[in-house]
């Protein structure tokens, strides 16, 4: 497992976010957005999150092959590939996010939300 450089910077606004970030890589999570994340890994995989946190501060953990990192933030976990700087998923939870763990072997990525709980198998 080697280290992977991942900066996260919180913006003031929508505007601010899209001079920043290329539009393709602008994901707006809600209709109402309170919160707006510049997210860059390995300096080139670079994405603008903008969302409704609720509450709750962006969240974040890779497996441990470093290949994938799972984002939670408000009612969203998403899923980015850093190999191939894609985004594997994007899901909207029935309820608010609050924290991810995994199990010692990161074969197992648990997602646990103000009321429910879900857990994500790591194909590695």
């Amino acid at each position: 497992m080697h280290c992977i450089k991942i900066v996260i910077e919180k913006k003031e606004s929508l505007g601010e976010l899209e001079r920043i970030i290329q539009s393709k890589n602008l994901l707006k999570l809600d209709d109402v957005c309170n919160e707006y994340y510049y997210i860059a890994i390995e300096d080139d995989f670079i994405i603008g999150i903008a969302c409704n946190s609720c509450g709750v501060d962006l969240e974040y953990r890779f497996a441990d092959n470093d290949d994938i990192v799972y984002i939670g933030i408000g009612v969203h976990l998403l899923c980015l590939d850093v190999n191939s700087r894609n985004i594997c998923f994007c899901k909207t939870l029935p309820s608010v996010f609050n924290e991810i763990l995994s199990d010692s072997l990161g074969r197992y990525y648990v997602v646990i939300c103000e009321l429910d709980l879900y857990v994500y198998k790591n194909n590695i």
